[in-house]
């Protein structure tokens, strides 16, 4: 008699989903060097588990990521000819959405 291996998976109960990636835009949308920024949240993230979702946010400037966890960046973050992007992230539980990208903004 030939004996098959048998795979149990104990105690890993159901599997989680990421949410979906939000829609965010920066404003105000044509900034002056005398504007603070912010990334909002212009389509909100669904969650497929129906887990609550949080959002993470990051800017970029002149194409660098910071690593900046805020929706807000004030005018004396920003300097005149710098281009600034933001990128939000739809978080539950477990999962965080993949990024959603602002289109940039130029501070002249």
């Amino acid at each position: 008699m030939r004996w098959l291996p048998l795979l149990l998976l104990v105690g890993c109960g159901p599997l989680s989903s990421p949410p979906t990636a939000p829609t965010v835009a920066i404003e105000p949308e044509s900034p002056t060097a005398d504007d603070a920024l912010r990334c909002v949240i212009v389509q909100e993230s669904v969650d497929p588990d129906e887990q609550a979702v949080t959002y993470r946010f990051d800017w970029a400037v002149d194409g660098s990521w910071l690593g900046l966890d805020s929706a807000d960046l004030s005018a004396d973050q920003t300097r005149s000819g710098e281009e600034w992007s933001c990128r939000g992230y739809g978080v539950d539980e477990s999962l965080e959405s993949e990024p959603s990208e602002a289109a940039t903004v130029l501070i002249p």
